[in-house]
């Protein structure tokens, strides 16, 4: 009995591993028909959340080049988001019938054992030097995806890049699309009927720049606002997450969210208006940041959700 047993197990762990590699070759088998970038391998089995893994998927993405409204490389951008979030297990939905040129937000939710929800929110920013979209916050959200998915969680994890057009060359015009893009993804929840059971939203706007300092927004949530602080300085980041200075009211897709009604927000906006500068040096090389440029925001998002999630189930488990 335990010798048919074990030969039954022996088969099991045989196909699923057939099938694991049947799933890598269709994989890169698509990436090469698609042209899409590779997926990345570098730390794929890391416990929590990796900023070099991070900077893997914005070198993916800059490495796509322009990327204008409508453009093949724009699609690409959009079907290599959508790849990595299935990647991760990672539920993507299909575009509404109403979406137009792909402009309809990307939307995944990494599934929980209870009907609650929290959403996480990359605005896909255009930069300030006219490279094209900042890509540091969704390649933060797309390894946060992975991060998460090796957790077993009790809430159902939303994963949205909130799509944003190429502004109009008006000073500060890039907020307003920002918070269109926003208002868009609201309107995308309400309609479906989501946005009821969504308990706390995270917006993740990071600058990939030489010193990070995210803003206090005087309109965040102020129980998650205080919590994402203590878990920076509890890892080591309070400069990046300063404690001393003024408050600030970044505009943006948290101003969507409260327009709509909704306030349970916490914004990780950096509150500095320099970018790196995706352009290409003499020897055309991308240049490229750091992985520790990554590492701020990425690891307090990810500690601080875990902390968020289980704040919020103590909460549940007293409720009637």
């Amino acid at each position: 009995m335990i010798s048919r047993t074990r030969s039954h197990m022996a088969k099991r762990l045989f196909y699923k591993g057939l099938r694991n590699a049947l799933a890598c070759c269709l994989l890169a088998l698509g990436t090469a028909c698609s042209g899409l970038p590779p997926h990345p391998e570098i730390d794929a089995r890391a416990e929590k959340f990796s900023a070099r893994r991070a900077r893997a998927h914005f070198a993916a993405l800059a490495g796509l080049g322009e990327r204008p409204r409508g453009s093949e490389n724009a699609a690409r951008a959009r079907a290599y988001v959508e790849r990595e979030l299935g990647w991760a297990g990672a539920e993507v939905e299909e575009p509404g019938p109403d979406s137009v040129g792909g402009d309809s937000p990307v939307l995944a939710w990494l599934p929980g054992s209870t009907e609650g929800r929290i959403l996480v929110v990359a605005p896909w920013s255009p930069a300030l030097d006219g490279a094209g979209p900042d890509d540091s916050g969704v390649a933060t959200l797309l390894e946060l995806a992975r991060a998460l998915s090796r957790q077993p969680s009790r809430y159902s994890v939303g994963l949205a890049v909130a799509v944003v057009a190429p502004p109009a060359p008006v000073a500060g015009s890039d907020r307003e699309a920002v918070r269109t893009s926003g208002a868009a993804l609201v309107e995308s929840l309400r309609a479906d009927g989501q946005l009821e059971s969504i308990r706390a939203v995270l917006v993740l706007e990071p600058r990939v720049g030489t010193s990070t300092r995210i803003a206090r927004d005087l309109r965040s949530h102020p129980v998650f606002r205080d919590l994402f602080w203590r878990t920076a300085a509890r890892l080591g980041h309070g400069g990046a997450f300063p404690e001393e200075g003024g408050w600030s009211t970044p505009e943006g897709v948290q101003g969507a969210f409260l327009s709509a009604g909704y306030g349970r927000v916490l914004s990780l906006v950096d509150e500095g208006q320099t970018r790196v500068r995706r352009g290409r040096a003499v020897e055309d090389a991308l240049v490229l940041p750091e992985p520790s440029a990554f590492e701020p925001v990425g690891a307090v998002a990810y500690e601080g959700l875990l902390a968020l999630m289980a704040r919020l189930a103590r909460v549940d488990a007293f409720s009637p």
